[in-house]
């Protein structure tokens, strides 16, 4: 998520709307991450940790319980 972060500045510095989307246990990384590139952590989106070890029906479910989050901060809605 904090490696993201990059990428989210970069996209927003060419106003173009941004989020990330990762897993809490690497909130605190991203925290650092955001206040260096002049982020909030309003755009940190966490789902559970861990996402790899699971099948992709659960992933899936992650990204269902998200996703109106992410629609809403990409569209200011």
């Amino acid at each position: 998520m904090s490696c993201g972060l990059h990428d989210v500045a970069a996209i927003e510095s060419a106003g173009i709307p941004a989020t990330i989307v990762g897993t809490e246990v690497f909130r605190g990384e991203a925290e650092e991450q955001a206040d260096a590139l002049g982020l909030t952590v309003k755009d940190l989106i966490e789902v559970p940790h861990p996402i790899q070890p699971l099948p992709i029906s659960q992933v899936e479910a992650y990204a269902e319980a998200v996703v109106d989050e992410v629609v809403a901060r990409l569209t200011g809605a």
